[in-house]
């Protein structure tokens, strides 16, 4: 038996034949293979395509939520800060260098808009707790906010402040 010849009971021909039939095809098998491939390889890229869109999304809303929380928190934080405030100057005594009470120092309280100055038992002023943005909320003594008056042409910027005694349609009613 020579090698590289192949021996079986088919003649030569009918085998080449049949390999030149099987290549060329009748037309309806031919690229089978290739199409099928293709469309698994589109199926898996759609696939691929919407797990990243569906993490982009999760991502940007969780981005949104946080940020609505950071919000809230700070909203709060304010109004706690007030209440606070409040809770201080109303108590009726003076607070230690700890923030305990001093039950020997007794104070009253009176309350204007935006301020709440505590008097001690002289009537002389003892602390001010501005309600309001300033420098400092807490002053000891006597108080002046015109300190605390921000510069003139203050009224015409209306996203930075608020005039509290102006009324909502800007004129005064008689």
């Amino acid at each position: 038996m020579n090698k590289g010849s192949c021996s079986s009971n088919y003649p030569k021909e009918s085998f080449d034949s049949f390999l030149s039939d099987k290549r060329k095809g009748d037309g309806v098998l031919t690229g089978s293979a290739l199409v099928i491939v293709l469309a698994f390889l589109v199926i898996v890229t759609g696939m691929v395509m919407a797990f990243f869109s569906s993490i982009t999304n999760e991502q940007i809303c969780a981005k949104a939520e946080a940020t609505s929380i950071t919000d809230h928190n700070l909203a709060d934080s304010v109004a706690s800060i007030i209440i606070s405030q409040l809770r201080d100057a109303t108590v009726g005594y003076a607070h230690n260098t700890d923030g305990s009470l001093n039950s020997n120092s007794p104070l009253c309280w009176a309350s204007q808009l935006g301020l709440i100055r505590t008097y001690d038992t002289n009537a002389a002023p003892y602390t001010a707790y501005k309600l309001y943005s300033a420098r400092n909320d807490l002053f000891t003594g006597s108080v002046t906010v015109s300190s605390d008056l921000p510069t003139s042409g203050w009224t015409s910027s209306i996203s930075a402040y608020t005039d509290d005694l102006t009324p909502i349609n800007g004129t005064v009613e008689k």
